[in-house]
């Protein structure tokens, strides 16, 4: 297996600077994300990402580690649409296995109300080219053999939204090449932990969705 045995830096002490062109707060998905675009897009790299705990310590570090497209509003869906596409590329692109794997996605509806809500999801997602078919019971079971159908007795499955495999990891700390500086947290009770800067040869872009769960 090629690279099995390799020693890599992600992480490495660095002096926090006196000046930078941008100062992006919290060492999250967005943050981490913000940096990597304005290195790669933009050629701002003369930036520094400061995070009071270690990188990933929020909300992106505790999501269910979803991604997905099948949203139900105008405006989301043809975001993570879009989200779903860089995904499906960006381990190459930062040569950095970023353990993405592709599944599909099963929403149980056990009532009337959230099967019509599913069937509408369905058509918007459809509208802007997200693949979401809704099934019948029997078609959950083809699906997934393994669910219970009858809810244990008291909520049967009445119907599902299913979002195929073909559409579906922290970030990758791509920013070497690109000088972006990670100095991580400023100021605890006065204190200064110490500063920490990402480290790796890789294309620096970083472009997700949010992490939030699903």
């Amino acid at each position: 297996m090629s690279g099995l045995f390799r020693k890599r830096t992600f992480l490495r002490h660095s002096g926090v600077k006196p000046r930078y062109d941008v100062v992006v707060i919290g060492g999250g998905v967005n943050g981490l994300s913000l940096a990597y675009n304005l290195a790669a897009s933009h050629g701002i790299t003369n930036v520094a990402v400061f995070e009071r705990a270690y990188i990933g310590s929020g909300g992106s570090g505790r999501n269910t580690q979803v991604v997905r497209a099948n949203y139900n509003t105008p405006e989301t869906v043809p975001l993570y649409k879009r989200s779903l596409e860089i995904w499906r590329t960006l381990s190459a692109e930062l040569d950095l296995n970023i353990l993405f794997s592709t599944q599909g996605e099963l929403d149980l509806c056990h009532t009337r109300d959230s099967l019509e809500i599913e069937r509408d999801k369905s058509l918007l997602n459809r509208a802007y080219g997200v693949h979401t078919d809704v099934l019948t019971v029997d078609d959950v079971l083809k699906v997934c053999p393994l669910v219970d159908v009858t809810g244990g007795g008291e909520l049967p499955v009445l119907g599902a939204s299913y979002h195929p495999p073909f559409t579906r990891g922290a970030p990758s700390p791509g920013s070497r090449r690109s000088g972006i500086d990670a100095p991580v947290s400023v100021s605890r009770a006065g204190s200064r932990s110490r500063p920490e800067r990402l480290s790796r040869r890789s294309r620096a872009t970083r472009r997700s969705s949010r992490g939030w769960p699903a």
